[in-house]
């Protein structure tokens, strides 16, 4: 909260108490929400700034493609020979119709971080947990001196999200209602501990699979399987780099962060249907058609809808991380990062 100055002029007949009095009123008064910074001129479809200079490039529509789930995809064919999906992978299977884990936020470790006090000893089966983001778990639970001594989560549920506070119906525990205020901490959801292939909707909603698609761990890419169509790919750290100096000559490749602060926007839908404004030097001229899908990160919390979306390639820096790409709202820039594999991030596959 800033303070406001004021400046006044002395007058003669104004006492020292009046000043003092005045100032302490202006003082509250003043008290006042930030203004905010407007933000800087962008390109899309309702600004008209200058873009950046841009080489030429070729688009045309492809053939388009069908996963082995049944869903359509538009292509587009660039002046590059390479042939890309125009939307992110919506699959739940693999090419060769093996399905892939639908990780829908399933309690993998909890804790009581705060015993209660006032039960009735004993031990009570199946007590639903209650709060957070889920629904469906379950615990068996001991209380020994009116306060839990021993919780084991029988059914995990689903939704749930790691730093999730969960408590019980306090009645269940006590002949009385003096018991009260159980916390129960989810330590960690199952998508952090998977070392196999998952997805999951953003925020385990579907309603985000149209447009958006799905957002999948490492593993799902690193199968042997393919989650791509058969005779499509996903692309690895080379073919995204094949793609980006395609947009950008000037493009720095081989950098971890930005490659090009033009690329993206020639990848990005234009205006703000989906994206949050600015969706900055968005011209899509590419018809990648890259959509703010957001992401999942590490321990299960989804994050950026709207504001980005990331791609996975198929090269691994190391045993814990592998390379993606991302592209956000208020950049025409691209960035090549080394993240998670336990990560949640769009797929968009290439044609073989």
């Amino acid at each position: 909260m800033k303070a406001f100055e004021f400046k006044q002029k002395q007058k003669k007949y104004f006492s020292s108490r009046v000043l003092i009095l005045l100032s302490f009123v202006f003082s509250i008064i003043g008290c006042s929400k930030e203004t905010e910074t407007p933000p800087a001129p962008v390109y899309d479809n309702s600004v008209n700034s200058p873009l950046p200079t841009l080489s030429p490039i070729t688009s045309n529509s492809g053939s388009g493609v069908t996963d082995v789930d049944g869903n359509t995809y538009s292509t587009v064919v660039l002046g590059n020979g390479q042939e890309w999906m125009a939307g992110n992978l919506k699959t739940t299977k693999y090419s060769n119709g093996d399905l892939i884990a639908n990780e829908s936020g399933v309690i993998a470790t909890a804790s009581v971080t705060d015993p209660g006090s006032g039960y009735k000893n004993g031990t009570y089966n199946n007590v639903a947990l209650i709060g957070g983001n889920g629904m469906g778990a379950t615990a068996d639970i001991t209380i020994d001196t009116g306060e839990v001594v021993a919780m084991t989560i029988i059914n995990f549920g689903n939704d749930y999200l790691s730093g999730d506070i969960l408590t019980v119906n306090d009645t269940l525990l006590s002949d009385t209602t003096i018991g009260c205020c159980i916390k129960i901490k989810v330590n960690a959801t199952q998508w952090q501990n998977l070392t196999t292939g998952a997805w999951s909707h953003y925020n385990f909603d579907s309603q985000f699979e149209n447009p958006y698609g799905k957002l999948y761990n490492y593993f799902v890419v690193a199968d042997s399987r393919n989650v791509c169509p058969t005779g499509w790919h996903v692309p690895n750290d080379t073919e995204w780099n094949t793609l980006v100096s395609y947009l950008d000559p000037e493009a720095v490749v081989s950098t971890i962060g930005t490659q090009s602060y033009i690329a993206g926007g020639r990848m990005k839908s234009k205006g703000k249907q989906y994206w949050q404004t600015p969706n900055t030097y968005a011209t899509n001229e590419t018809g990648f058609s890259a959509l703010p899908a957001g992401s999942r990160d590490t321990i299960g919390d989804f994050n950026y809808i709207n504001i980005s979306v990331g791609f996975w390639t198929s090269t691994e820096l190391n045993t814990n991380e592998a390379y993606s790409r991302d592209v956000s709202y208020g950049s025409g820039g691209i960035n090549r990062r080394a993240i998670d594999k336990n990560d949640g991030y769009s797929i968009r596959c290439l044609k073989d």
